[in-house]
């Protein structure tokens, strides 16, 4: 009984972790650690994941570590984001310049479930057994990024991931190596900007049981580009593709409310299957049992910016909602600069 209380324990901890992956997701359950796919800066998640090709700071180790070539100090990251009931995460991050050498980042993201009960089974039916199940996920990486001339910049990460489930009298762990690589281009002083990464290739080390599970490895595009006569606003658009999904589509903007102290964020987010439905919608051939194959429906945030002596500080807040019955993801993300 205990065994089988268990084995159900920890099932019921990966159904947690499993219901981030999209709906309707072709390789659902066959890919591991998905939380690799949520994004912890709070200024991307605002703009729907539009962000590969938007000029950042630290922050760009998390989409695109091209970016952080742009760092000329020191620089820090905290953030902590809710992902659904009881489970939330929050990345520390520290980026160094070192000159022709480049730019180097050291990165660490948790996540963690609390506390979950375990549900066992009395005469085929489902009970409480009033034992507790936890999971935890860890990641952390380096990344390197350089300048190469004053347009193109490339960047790396190698991360190591660890994630275990904890149950009464048992724990499932896996462990796996993964790698990220960006380019980032830019012209028009700035104005246009364009770049592409190849997110979470790698491969297990360890895994839960025998079953062969792969990294969400994700391929992303995207540019962005300020109008010559709105120089307030910056308009952005990611194209992603991630093994066995559908191909998504993020068009996001942030707008400059006040002399580069107060941004606005929006950002919506759909996949090719949803544009799909949205047309057959138009010609009466909609399908009423079709769910969003996104979960992400729309993102907004805010920015704040502001020099405190020496040190640069902004702080980014975010809410992601979902077309499903969870509740909006809050996110927050501050940038330490000096």
């Amino acid at each position: 009984m205990k065994k089988k209380e268990s084995l159900i324990g920890a099932l019921a901890v990966v159904s947690v972790l499993l219901v981030s992956v999209q709906a309707q997701h072709r390789r659902a359950g066959t890919s591991v650690f998905p939380y690799l796919r949520n994004d912890f800066d709070a200024r991307s998640a605002a703009m729907a994941g539009a962000s590969v090709a938007v000029p950042g700071g630290i922050n760009g180790y998390f989409y695109n570590p091209a970016i952080t070539a742009s760092i000329n100090n020191s620089q820090w990251f905290l953030g902590y984001r809710t992902i659904m009931d009881g489970v939330w995460g929050g990345p520390v991050a520290f980026s160094r310049a070192m000159g022709r050498y480049g730019v180097f980042t050291l990165s660490l993201i948790g996540v963690t479930s609390g506390d979950i009960d375990v549900i066992g089974e009395e005469n085929g039916n489902p009970v409480y057994t009033g034992e507790i199940a936890r999971e935890n996920f860890l990641t952390g990486g380096l990344t390197w990024a350089k300048a190469l001339n004053t347009n193109f910049s490339v960047g790396a990460t190698v991360k190591g991931i660890y994630d275990v489930l904890k149950v009464p009298g048992r724990g499932y762990s896996a462990s796996g190596a993964g790698f990220d690589a960006g380019v980032f281009y830019r012209v028009l002083q700035g104005r246009l900007t364009a770049a592409a990464v190849l997110r979470n290739a790698g491969f297990l080390v360890s895994s839960y049981d025998e079953n062969n599970y792969s990294l969400p490895l994700t391929f992303e595009a995207g540019i962005s580009f300020v109008p010559h006569y709105i120089s307030s606003m910056r308009l952005a658009l990611d194209i992603n593709k991630e093994r066995g999904d559908y191909l998504n589509y993020e068009p996001g903007l942030e707008l400059d409310l006040y002399k580069k102290k107060l941004f606005l964020m929006l950002g919506f987010a759909f996949s090719e299957r949803d544009l799909e439905q949205a047309f057959k919608s138009l010609t009466g051939n909609e399908d009423d049992d079709y769910i969003k194959s996104n979960w992400n429906t729309l993102c907004l945030g805010m920015g704040i910016n502001t020099d405190i002596e020496s040190v640069n500080l902004r702080i980014d807040f975010a809410l992601q909602f979902k077309t499903s019955s969870l509740p909006p993801s809050m996110l927050i993300s501050a940038v330490i600069d000096y």
